[in-house]
């Protein structure tokens, strides 16, 4: 009996050694397959970490060569702006200058035309003085006069007038200037008459006034003083 109940307890103890000696084994390899695993997802990482590096490393590169094109791009900027403002400076330059010459220039205007104005009305003012002994005679059909003028209007004043021969003292006697007519059917030029003195002017004009319808004959004939060609022109244009 003893010896069997030695024989189990033999038997039962191989078992259990048997048992624990199993047991070591398979948490070795537990290890080993976690180990393993943990090698591979440690190379997995490093492969992916020196990827997004690497990449990290090109966007860096790119970002450097942009920065690099973009202080390019500064400067050239800044110059352009500082040429630019050089070339602002010189136009506002410029224009200060032509703007006082410009003062300049319109203060010279206004001197020459305040002389032209000047000037003029004092050649007007000669001009009329010069034809202040004379008169001018509208309506007379042109080649009445002939060749004698002044004799054609001495026999007109003392038969239209009736003044005295001896009294009518002309120095000269013509056309006015411009497009007459021959036939005399167009409007005639008139007679310019200038009297040695200026009081036989006066009276020419007051008879001949004093009359007012005076007629060569069916012609009808007016008497006028020999103003300007200023003058003139007013006194055409008030009339139209």
């Amino acid at each position: 009996m003893n010896l069997r109940s030695g024989s189990k307890t033999q038997h039962f103890n191989t078992k259990k050694k048997a048992k624990k000696s199993h047991a070591p084994n398979k948490a070795t390899m537990d290890v080993s397959t976690l180990e393993e695993s943990l090698k591979s997802m440690l190379t997995d990482f490093k492969t992916d970490l020196s990827k997004q590096i690497e990449g990290i490393r090109t966007d860096f590169g790119n970002i450097s060569t942009e920065m690099k094109q973009i202080r390019h791009d500064v400067k050239e900027i800044r110059h352009s702006q500082k040429v630019a403002e050089t070339s602002i400076g010189e136009a506002q330059e410029r224009i200060r200058l032509l703007e006082e010459r410009e003062c300049v220039n319109t203060s010279m205007l206004l001197k020459l035309t305040k002389e032209h104005k000047e000037m003029s009305e004092k050649v007007e003012y000669l001009e009329n003085k010069s034809r202040q002994n004379n008169i001018r005679i509208y309506g007379v059909k042109e080649g009445l006069e002939g060749n004698d003028p002044v004799g054609f209007i001495t026999s007109l004043l003392t038969e239209k007038l009736d003044i005295p021969p001896e009294m009518i003292q002309i120095a000269a006697a013509h056309r006015s200037l411009g497009q007459g007519s021959a036939s005399g059917e167009a409007v005639p030029r008139s007679l310019v008459v200038r009297f040695i003195q200026w009081n036989t002017r006066q009276k020419v004009l007051h008879a001949a006034w004093s009359k007012k319808d005076i007629r060569i004959g069916e012609s009808r004939i007016y008497f006028n003083q020999d103003f300007s060609n200023t003058i003139q022109k007013k006194e055409a244009d008030t009339l139209k």
